[in-house]
């Protein structure tokens, strides 16, 4: 479904949403806490910040923190931010022409469906509804 960076990222502004007080914490801290490659995950939380989902701060204590409230940041924007909305758009059976419902694969009417309902979890449920596990 979607790939290891994506989820990586999912769960890393989670954890950040689920934070007390500031909610600012170290990428190190974060990958720790997460079991995930720190340095791979400091890349992928400057991106988000260069995108204004997230802010860092420098200095002790610094770190990052949601740009925006948890509950205004979906899924689906932050799938769309690292460039896996193609995952939301493509054929099943990886046609490089876009499937179309007049051309379709075989699977086209099936896939159509789940991609649908799939697309409308991700905008439908945000990083607050992450950290407290009660989904729209």
């Amino acid at each position: 479904m979607l790939n290891k960076s994506t989820i990586y990222i999912l769960r890393s502004l989670a954890h950040i949403a689920a934070l007390p007080g500031d909610g600012i914490k170290g990428a190190r801290e974060i990958a720790n806490d997460l079991s995930i490659p720190a340095n791979y995950l400091g890349k992928m939380l400057q991106i988000l910040a260069k995108k204004g989902f997230l802010y860092s701060q420098k200095g002790l204590g610094g770190g990052f923190g949601l740009a925006r409230p948890a509950e205004e940041i979906t899924m689906l924007e932050i799938i769309e931010a690292v460039g896996e909305e193609e995952f939301l758009s493509g054929c099943f059976w990886g046609k490089e022409l876009m499937c179309t419902d007049e051309a379709g694969c075989v699977l086209h009417s099936r896939w159509k469906c789940i991609v649908q309902e799939t697309r409308n979890i991700f905008e439908t449920t945000t990083i607050r509804d992450l950290t407290t596990g009660i989904l729209p």
